[in-house]
């Protein structure tokens, strides 16, 4: 079985973080994996945003708690 395959079969969800930042090498193949994946029928240009800032972190958290409905929630999980 190939590395992929092993590796979507074992994957599982993680929402215990922490506060280290992404290794910069580690963060580009990230981004450029992502840059490859499909899209639908190709129409679609991907756009990603890295956010490291703690304090626009938490910005950004309580905005979208709030146009959740949901203020003083954490919607990113920590």
């Amino acid at each position: 079985m190939n590395q992929t395959l092993r590796d979507l079969i074992s994957r599982r969800s993680c929402r215990k973080y922490t506060k280290e930042q992404v290794d910069p090498v580690v963060l580009d193949a990230i981004l450029k994996a992502g840059t490859y994946a499909p899209t639908a029928r190709g129409q679609q240009s991907p756009l990603m945003v890295v956010v490291q800032d703690h304090d626009t972190i938490a910005q950004l958290t309580r905005m979208n708690a709030e146009f959740f409905g949901a203020p003083g929630t954490d919607p990113f999980y920590g």
